[in-house]
């Protein structure tokens, strides 16, 4: 058996200071405590500090987000501070029982919400309160050097509580059974300076990422025996219990979560009345076989109702093996109802699962006594010892589950911007503003910045998901898996590894929990680099003698010669100047065999760090298990995984049962191609597979293809190629040639007489970045914004679709509307509200002339654009379309002309549609005629528009260019389903060979899939008012953005404090959110259509934000008003 070291009594004699009384009801308090006393608990409102009525709390639907209780303590007033501990329980928390036929029941209970607190003492900042108020108040409160237990007086009708220091109410100490243990670890040792509380407060940052314990409690027979068959009083306890561990751990930065309880109702599975090594190792044994399959937990513990503790021992639990699902387990005696001293021998089982010792001599703790302490009386508080224990854990490799942080849908919680947890609601959260230094994520809102995926994790590069495929999580060793990016998140997968039971190391070990767990590996990990394997006599001789250097465990049991390799580990090559921590070595010379062990003491509650791992090989075929040399087979879960059959020769079965893909083939059963991996940690290989098809089409085929039809031209035709070649050889060079390097068309007779509109040069139009909306349709096109290389694309395009057989229109905003109408408007007064500027007025004329264009295909058009106000820009816009022969004259008149038909069409509209409202319109358009619609996006920096904007034969001013900048809108898929047909590229000078195919891809795949036609507009009309309210909301958002961190920046050059900085930053981001909100409504109210057709979209955004601005004056003063209270 284990020789497993004990954790002692704490609370033992409480049950003689009871009075007896027994539970009545779903809530039981104790009656009576060593040095109680009874108080009246009075709630106040936050800010005046004014006593609340009772009813007003009392009430079972007011669950306020905070709270504050003036208790007396100590004949003197104190003020609780509380705030809603809503993250520690899972969304998913489910209960099981056993029915009275024995069948498992699963059921999904309503946990209390909104009733358990954390905070803290007023004027005390190593303070720590846990309170639940479901009924009454109960938990603890620790401060200065005291540390305090809360519960409601036993029937009292005037709110009465009974408080008592934990201390008192735990009379007895009792020592640990290893006798030896203090002189043991009290070698010479530096010791510390004073450790304190608030010392840990200020360090809770120790470990750099948050950790996550995902606990799981069972129940034993007698403890629900013991609260009367009331599985509502049992479960309401786990739960109060939970949220005072998750208190308790938030010390080190380490959150609590419940995420399961199982209770058994009619008997125990397994004996509770053994010996407290034989209960946890068959406890251990049933969560791994039973439990674990149906809730995953990173701790189980379990609570035993015995009417006392295991002779000296109220607990007991393994070190350091958090994450191990064979041994992650701890066990608890709970025999009365003093459920705050209970919590702390749950704390300190579990401690011992996160790595930590007892603490020692040299261990510091304000109280004298802490958690860890190897006697009872300590306090709910962590020594530096039990600090430095956790980080070493961490340090080592160990505890990889506690990362995997329970997304926000999996934890019960509302969100809490600005907190630095991910939480429901929110896309990303980096702190407060002040606090926050991710450019993907705005700190403000919790909401990612335009144009990001991603604000955090491994798999998270440039604010977008790295490549699926992409390595984020390396193997640590032969029986570890890596894990890969899946392109769809930030965050990379849970930590798997091969199943337990392959061998390795030439088949002299075998994998266990993902370690191939070797001797040499067990010796470095004991004593450091270098050590190794001692020879074969030191297991044998020594392990055979029984001793706390050489044993089978269970208080020195000697091992039988066939299970020698299973006790003490036995090492050699060992530098005997630096032993492990806290340990005791002994150095033996057998037969010329240098044989060198360590004793770690820990004491009869955890077992010692010097045994054998589970897993090593002791024999051929055989590996250690419990202290004895097995069949190897026994280490393999009966799962349904198997390498051979299951995954077709071609992989491996990972922890989960499924297979791990080898490269080249693909899960999850490893039978056909694919990229390796599995369906948990990601695909293993980058899929290349279009890059590598279009460099084979176009290095290869392309030019193949070429070359043949090059060869069958000259045999086929060579007199024609002579005669054109020898023909474009001789014909002169024309000299007259506009800005963009084409021949201008000849005047023609029939050409009406009206200014010519103004060219611009080769790089046309251009905003960082530029949009290219392209819409088919016969199919149909837009572009985008001043010169980020649009008129570059238009020049390109049409040779590429000429050879697919289409027809191309480009009609360039630039070119149809006169130059007056880009100036930049001046500020308009109340009386223009409902005008438009004389820009916005010739876009919607394109339009109308775009929409009497493609209203008929065989009658005349234009009928509907010849009002005299669309006159110019449709003589302009018909001359343009005649120009790229895609209409003709009817009896060689303007405007009434013919559309030319015959192969599909492709308009491109080339603007800067920086709104997505001006993006919608065209959208409508495409939809109304049944088109295919798509758009492309040109990136491109502001300096660069610039640049090419001055080469420009006329350039526009660069005024237009910057604050068309301000405003652009990328295409948002998630937010706007209507531009999923979307393209976004880098605009270059010029255009490489697949950006053109890519683009022919998307021209292709708009031309097969047209929109369907609204019949009914009422979803149309719905579709423009929230487009509407998005454009109103989103620049108010911006602006209101802005004096928010300039109001934090403020404050900080004003050197208020860091609380009222907190204060003043989630007042302000509160009331963002609702002028936001009543913003949209409305928006939504007040504009049927889009921006620009009816609304001053701009002095809409500056009234409201103006509105904002005074609110958030207001609280800007009321804080600068504010008395400063203590911390």
């Amino acid at each position: 058996m284990s020789r497993i070291s004990y954790q002692l009594l704490i609370f033992s004699l409480m049950l003689y200071l009871i009075t007896g009384i027994k539970s009545t009801g779903l809530f039981q308090v104790t009656s009576k405590f060593p040095n109680q006393k009874v108080v009246i608990p009075r709630f106040v409102h936050d800010r005046s500090k004014r006593e609340a009525k009772p009813s007003e709390i009392s009430k079972p639907d007011v669950k306020p987000e905070s709270l504050v209780y003036s208790l007396n303590i100590e004949n003197k007033d104190h003020f609780l501070n509380l705030k809603k501990n809503k993250d520690f329980v899972a969304k998913a928390f489910v209960q099981y029982s056993h029915g009275a036929n024995g069948n498992l029941v699963a059921s999904y209970p309503e946990v209390p919400e909104g009733c358990h607190y954390h905070g803290y003492v007023e004027g005390h900042e190593d303070s720590m309160v846990a309170l639940s108020t479901c009924s009454g108040l109960k938990g603890v409160i620790i401060f200065g050097n005291q540390s305090y237990g809360l519960e409601p007086a036993l029937e009292s009708t005037t709110f009465e509580h009974l408080l008592f220091p934990l201390r008192d109410s735990q009379p007895e100490q009792f020592v640990c059974g290893v006798t030896s243990e203090m002189s043991q670890s009290d070698g010479p040792t530096l010791h510390e300076p004073a450790f304190t509380m608030s010392k840990i407060f200020r360090k809770k940052r120790n470990l750099p990422l948050p950790r996550y314990v995902e606990l799981a409690l069972v129940v034993d027979k007698m403890r629900f025996d013991f609260k009367e068959g009331n599985t509502t009083a049992v479960r309401e306890e786990m739960v109060d219990l939970a949220s005072i561990l998750d208190r308790y751990y938030k010390q080190l930065n380490v959150h609590v979560i419940l995420v399961g309880l199982e209770i058994f109702e009619e008997e125990n599975p397994f004996s509770v009345e053994d010996s407290p090594s034989t209960v946890l190792s068959s406890f251990v044994k049933w969560r791994r076989k039973s439990l674990i399959p149906r809730v995953r937990n990173d701790v189980g513990q379990l609570v035993v109702g015995r009417s006392s503790p295991y002779g000296s021992v109220a607990g007991m639990a393994f070190v350091g093996t958090v994450c191990s699902v064979a041994s992650a387990g701890g066990i608890n005696v709970f025999s009365n109802n003093n459920l705050q001293a209970f919590s702390i021998v749950v704390a300190h089982e579990m401690g011992h699962n996160l790595g930590m010792g007892h603490d020692r001599s040299a261990c510091t703790c304000d109280p004298g006594r802490c958690i860890m302490s190897s006697t009872t009386g300590g306090d709910p508080e962590f020594s530096s010892c039990s600090v430095k224990d956790l980080e070493r854990l961490i340090l080592r490799g160990g505890g990889t589950c506690l990362r995997n942080q329970p997304p926000p849908s999996v934890i019960i919680t509302v969100a809490d911007c600005g907190n630095g947890l991910l939480e429901e609601g929110e896309q990303c959260d980096c702190g407060t503003p002040e606090e926050c230094r991710n450019d993907c994520c705005d700190a403000a809102t919790c909401r990612l910045t335009p144009g990001s995926a991603c604000a955090q994790g491994e798999c998270c590069r440039g604010c977008q998901f790295r490549v699926a495929g992409t390595p984020c999580r390396t193997s640590v060793n032969t029986c570890d898996l890596p894990e890969f990016c899946s392109g769809e998140t930030g965050f990379c997968p849970e930590d798997f590894y091969m199943m337990d039971g392959y061998s390795c190391a030439d088949d002299t070990a075998y994998c266990f929990e993902g370690r191939c767990q070797t001797y040499d590996f067990q010796c470095q990990h004991l004593f450091g680099k270098g050590a190794k394997k001692a020879d074969d006599i030191c297991f044998r001789v020594i392990n055979a003698e029984g001793t706390i250097f050489g044993n089978c465990g269970d208080e020195g049991v000697k091992c039988a010669p066939e299970d020698s390799f299973c006790g003490k580990v036995q090492c050699t090559d060992v530098d005997g100047n630096y032993p492990p921590e806290g340990s005791t070595i002994t150095v033996r010379i057998l037969e010329g065999h240098r044989c060198v062990n360590a004793d770690f003491g820990l004491g009869v509650d955890v077992l010692d760090p010097g045994y054998v791992n589970t897993g090593s090989g002791c024999s051929k075929g055989k590996a250690c298990m419990d202290f004895k040399c097995i069949n190897a087979s026994a280490l393999i879960e009966a799962t349904n995984c198997e390498a051979q059959s299951t995954c077709n020769g071609h992989g491996v079965c990972n922890d989960q049962g499924h297979c791990h893909c080898d490269d080249g083939w693909g899960p999850p059963s490893c039978n056909k191609a694919g990229r390796g991996g599995s369906i948990d940690s990601g695909p293993a290989q980058i899929d290349h597979s279009l890059r590598d098809g279009l460099l084979i089409f176009f290095l290869l085929v392309v030019p193949l293809l070429i070359l043949i039809a090059f060869v069958l031209l000259y045999i086929f035709k060579r007199d024609w190629v002579k005669k054109n070649l020898f023909r474009s050889r001789n014909k002169p060079s024309n000299p007259a040639r506009n800005g963009n390097g084409a021949t201008p068309n000849p005047p023609t007779q029939n050409q009406p007489r009206f200014q010519t509109p103004h060219a611009y040069p080769e790089v046309v139009s251009e905003l960082p970045p530029s949009y290219g909306d392209l819409y088919n349709g016969k199919q149909y096109g837009e572009s985008g914004p001043q010169t980020a290389g649009k008129s570059t694309l238009a020049q390109t395009l049409p040779s590429y679709a000429r050879k697919k057989g289409w027809r191309m229109f480009i009609l360039s905003y630039d070119e149809i509307i006169p130059e007056e109408g880009y100036g930049l408007r001046k500020e308009e007064s109340d009386a223009f509200m409902d005008t438009q500027s004389s820009w916005k007025a010739y876009r919607q004329q394109v339009l109308r002339c775009l929409d009497a264009y493609l209203e008929s295909e065989n009658a005349p058009v234009g009928g509907t654009c010849t009002n005299r106000g669309d006159w110019d820009i449709w003589v302009r816009f018909a001359r343009t379309a005649q120009d790229q022969q895609v209409l003709k004259s009817a009896d060689d008149s303007f405007p009434q002309m013919s559309r030319m038909k015959s192969q599909p069409l492709v308009v491109l509209l080339d603007d800067n549609f920086y709104y997505p409202s001006m993006r919608y319109e065209v959208y409508q358009l495409a939809r109304k005629y049944s088109l295919g619609f798509c758009q492309l996006y040109l990136q491109c920096p502001l300096n660069s528009c610039l640049t090419r904007n001055r080469m420009r034969s006329c350039p526009l001013p660069e005024e237009v260019i910057v604050e068309m900048a301000k405003r652009i809108e990328p295409p948002n898929p998630l937010k706007n389903p209507w531009e999923q047909n979307s393209l976004t590229m880098t605009s270059t000078v010029s255009f490489s060979q697949q950006d053109m195919e890519l683009l022919i891809q998307l021209l292709g795949a708009a031309l097969e899939n047209p929109l369907t036609p609204i019949q009914d507009n009422t979803d149309q009309k719905e579709a423009a008012r929230q487009c509407c309210a998005s454009s109103v909301v989103h620049q108010a958002d911006q602006a209101c953005r802005r004096l928010v961190s300039q109001a934090m920046k403020d404050a900080k050059e004003c050197k208020w404090t860091a609380r009222t900085m907190r204060s003043l930053a989630a007042e302000l981001n509160q009331l963002k959110t609702k002028f936001l909100e009543d913003l949209r409504k409305q928006a939504l109210q007040g504009y049927p259509t889009c921006p620009g057709e009816t609304v001053n979209m701009e002095l809409v955004v500056s009234r409201a934000v103006g509105v904002f601005d005074q609110q958030k004056e207001d609280i800007i003063r009321k804080h600068a008003t504010e008395p400063v209270k203590p911390l």
